[in-house]
């Protein structure tokens, strides 16, 4: 009968994580569950060592930074992954029948750069639109997307979740970068043309821009919650 990680062991595994510096509770199950693998692999040639000498042996396999070499790595898929899930978002409104939501959106826009008789108002416009969506956000819907965990156990992907809420952040400051550039623009004369094949790029552009945000503000969060509780049900409140 081939020898098997005990309940005891096991608890033991999740403490020589937190010593290599890895605190997140998804990780740590995988590095877990791998150490143990590992471990019962060494014992199927050798039942007679020891586990501390066979739990040498299998960190000896990641090496002197295999823990933070796998941590980055997972950090890098999820954001990978959220990044493919915010593409695909975005790509639904370039298909039937969002597609009319965002051909309406860009002609509205449209209308509007073909009206303004200062850039700026533009400007002006989209800040205001930008921040009242975060005040709607901040209000109504971040309590709902945040998260709380049971005895404050940490997770990688709250941590992304983290992270997404900055970057949208970050994305709100767009208007402000824009304005910039066109004022610099103006200083060299360079102004926006009346030409309808070059405004309504323009103006899908800033269309796009809209979707991203709200996908980063909205729909991003709401995805995040819901792998959460799918995969840790009984770590969320």
């Amino acid at each position: 009968m081939n020898r098997t990680i005990t309940q005891e062991e096991t608890d033991h595994l999740f403490k020589v994580c937190e010593n290599h510096d890895v605190s997140q509770y998804d990780l740590q199950i995988e590095l877990v569950d791998h150490l143990a693998s590992l471990i019962e692999q060494h014992w199927e040639e050798k039942p007679e060592d020891p586990f501390k000498y066979a739990l040498y042996k299998a960190l000896q396999k990641f090496g002197p930074s295999g823990f933070q070499q796998i941590k980055e790595q997972k950090q890098k898929e999820l954001v990978r992954k959220y990044h493919r899930t915010l593409w695909s978002y975005l790509l639904e409104f370039y298909r039937w029948p969002k597609m009319l939501l965002t051909l309406a959106l860009s002609f509205g826009t449209l209308l509007l750069l073909q009206n303004i008789s200062e850039i700026h108002w533009l400007f002006v416009f989209y800040a205001a639109l930008i921040c009242t969506g975060a005040v709607i956000y901040d209000v109504r819907h971040k309590a709902k997307n945040r998260i709380e965990t049971r005895n404050g156990t940490s997770f990688m992907l709250l941590n992304q979740l983290k992270q997404v809420q900055s970057s949208a952040m970050i994305l709100c400051n767009l208007p402000t970068v824009s304005y910039l550039i066109f004022t610099m623009l103006r200083s060299f004369d360079i102004s926006l043309p009346n030409n309808n094949l070059v405004l309504f790029p323009i103006a899908l552009l800033i269309t796009s821009s809209l979707i991203v945000l709200f996908g980063y503000f909205f729909y991003i969060p709401q995805k995040i919650k819901e792998h959460f509780i799918q995969q840790f049900p009984e770590f969320a409140k």
